[in-house]
């Protein structure tokens, strides 16, 4: 005999909480599976967001020397937005 409970779909009539136990126990199964699918395309992008973000900011650190006065302030400047997006993002890296 499994260990899984019978989906079964219970009447309203049936107030008993032993018959309404498979029926949450699949709705709760299936909220975790979406979950699981919403949780892996977030770290999917999170990760994307990191690539972005590394590539961002090696290119800000090889733009930095070849230019000067307020080009510089401004690359400094995207360069810790880009590092506050990225610790907001990600805290985990920090």
């Amino acid at each position: 005999m499994s260990a899984i409970p019978k989906k079964e779909v219970v009447s309203e009539k049936d107030n008993n909480k032993k018959e309404a136990r498979p029926q949450i126990f699949w709705q709760m199964l299936e909220s975790r599976i979406w979950t699981n699918r919403l949780d892996k395309k977030l770290q999917e992008r999170l990760q994307q967001v990191k690539k972005w973000s590394f590539d961002l900011e090696s290119k800000l650190q090889a733009l930095l020397p070849t230019v000067g006065g307020e080009a510089k302030e401004i690359l400094k400047q995207i360069e810790s937005e880009n590092q506050e997006i990225l610790q907001g993002a990600i805290p985990e890296l920090f």
